[in-house]
């Protein structure tokens, strides 16, 4: 191991989250991609697509394919999109989204994944099926703690920040860094 070899006196892991995948026949298709590999450009998406999570990263994940001309839906299980987001952003986001005309569903849940569409059901029962090309995960995050388990013992401090340890928000894992950094 590179770390183990260079002997350093202290490390700090802050190597983000892992994408969640959530339980779902289908889950597995050709045509499932998590959020962070179409905006990393790793992963392409196709004219139609529905994002499972409507969250701060599906929304905005949406907005830019729906700049992009693509027809989007995305799929939220909670009452409100982008619940956590702070009022200014989230509404001109929500105004970006249905100025291009992008389908937000609330209150509904991802039931099946096919190669061909999402099936759905709401709150109240309805099911429907979206046709989708691209099923885009965008659900959260888990901690990401394999670096860590790999160093213990090997290092004399070893210090987990942000999504490493504990998925969070952009400022929370800031301000572990910086918290750490000042300690060292």
């Amino acid at each position: 191991r590179i770390v183990s070899r260079s002997k350093p006196e202290a490390v700090i892991i802050a190597t983000g989250g892992v994408p969640l995948k959530p339980d779902i026949p289908g889950i597995d298709s050709r045509n499932v991609v998590t959020a962070q590999d179409v905006l990393s450009g790793k992963a392409e998406a196709g004219q139609k697509v529905v994002i499972i999570g409507g969250g701060e990263v599906g929304c905005e994940t949406g907005l830019y394919l729906a700049e992009k001309g693509k027809r989007v839906v995305i799929v939220e299980i909670l009452k409100r999109m982008a619940s956590e987001m702070g009022p200014m952003v989230r509404r001109r986001l929500m105004d970006g989204l249905r100025q291009r005309q992008v389908t937000m569903l609330t209150n509904t849940k991802c039931e099946e994944i096919t190669e061909h569409g999402v099936t759905v059901a709401s709150v109240e029962g309805r099911k429907d099926t979206h046709p989708a090309d691209t099923v885009i995960l965008a659900v959260g995050y888990g901690k990401n703690d394999d670096l860590l388990k790999g160093l213990e013992g090997e290092v004399p401090e070893v210090y987990c920040i942000g999504d490493a340890c504990q998925p969070q928000g952009i400022m929370e894992a800031v301000r572990d860094g910086y918290r750490v950094a000042l300690s060292l």
